[in-house]
C-alpha cells in the first residue's frame, strides 16, 4: 500500500487505488493501510467509488466498487452519501449515535485473505450533536442542497468558532487531544455549497498543511498515524475539482 506524500490529486487517488482488493465476486477498498488494512466500509468505499471515478478519472476501479456498495445496499447507514449527492438515509439535524465499535455484516476472501465488512449502524440520539464540527457541516451540506443557504450559514458560523488556528477544535479534540482532517474537508465542502467562500478556503487551506497526510494530526499539524479511505476521500472532493463528469442517468455529485 502507498503512503500519500502530500494532498495533491494524483498522491490521493493513487492511495486510495493501492487499498483495492479483488475477491471473487467484488472490488472494494480496505479503510487504511495500518490500522484497519483487513475491513471494508460500504459508507467509506461509496464516497471513494465517486472520487475514484470522477476526480480521479479511474472509471473502471470506480464503478467496480461501486458495484460493491451496492452489493450491501439497505445494510449500512451512510450519513456522507449526501456529499455525493445521494439520499443520505436521515432527516433533521443529524444527530444519530453510531456504535462505537464496528459491526460485522461480511466476509470476504481475496488474494488467500479474509476481509471483514463492517458498519457503524446508528444505536441512538445524540443531545451534543452540534458539538461535533463533522455533524456540523454535514447539517449545513444538507440546508444548502435544499437550497436554504441563509440557515446553512447560520450553522457554519458555529462550527467556524471551532476552529482554533490548527483544526476543529470540538468536543472530540477535547477528549483525544488530536484534530481529524476529514472535518476540515467536510467544512470546504459544505461551505463552498453555501456559498461561503471564506470559511471554505480557510478550512482547505488548513487541510493542507497536516503533513504527512493522516487522518488524525496534532497541533503543529503534524501527521499521526495513517490516512484512512473516508479522509482521502473527502480531502479530493475537498480540495480538487472533478476530473471528469457523471452521466446524467447516474448517481453523481451535485454541485460540489
Amino acid at each position: 500500500m502507498r503512503a500519500p506524500r502530500s494532498w495533491d490529486r494524483g498522491d490521493l487517488c493513487l492511495f486510495l487505488a493501492s487499498l483495492a482488493r479483488r475477491g471473487a465476486a467484488l472490488t472494494f477498498l480496505v479503510e487504511s493501510p495500518a490500522t484497519e488494512p483487513h475491513t471494508a466500509y460500504p459508507e467509506t468505499n461509496m464516497v471513494a467509488a465517486v472520487a475514484l471515478e470522477l476526480w480521479c478519472g479511474m472509471r473502471r476501479l470506480g464503478l467496480e466498487v461501486w458495484g460493491f456498495v451496492e452489493a450491501y445496499r439497505g445494510r449500512f447507514f451512510a450519513p456522507h452519501a449526501i456529499v455525493v449527492g445521494l439520499e443520505p438515509g436521515w432527516r433533521g439535524p443529524p444527530d444519530w449515535l453510531l456504535a462505537p465499535q464496528p459491526v460485522a455484516i461480511d466476509v470476504i476472501r481475496a488474494g488467500g485473505v479474509r476481509y471483514v465488512v463492517a458498519t457503524h449502524p446508528p444505536v441512538g440520539r445524540m443531545d451534543d450533536f452540534a458539538e461535533y464540527g463533522d455533524r456540523l457541516a454535514l447539517w449545513a451540506l444538507a440546508l444548502a442542497r435544499a437550497g436554504r443557504r441563509e440557515e446553512a450559514a447560520s450553522v457554519l458560523a458555529r462550527l467556524e468558532g471551532m476552529l482554533d488556528g490548527h483544526g476543529v477544535a470540538d468536543k472530540a479534540y477535547a477528549s483525544r487531544g488530536l484534530y481529524e482532517s476529514y472535518k476540515l474537508a467536510l467544512c470546504a465542502i459544505a461551505a463552498r455549497a453555501a456559498g461561503v467562500g471564506g470559511l471554505a478556503e480557510r478550512c482547505a487551506r488548513l487541510l493542507k498543511l497536516v503533513s504527512p497526510p493522516a487522518t488524525l494530526y496534532a497541533r503543529g499539524m503534524r501527521g499521526v498515524g495513517d490516512l484512512n479511505v473516508e479522509t482521502a476521500s473527502l480531502a479530493l472532493l475537498a480540495l480538487h475539482e472533478p476530473a471528469a463528469t457523471p452521466p446524467t442517468s447516474r448517481r453523481g455529485p451535485r454541485a460540489l
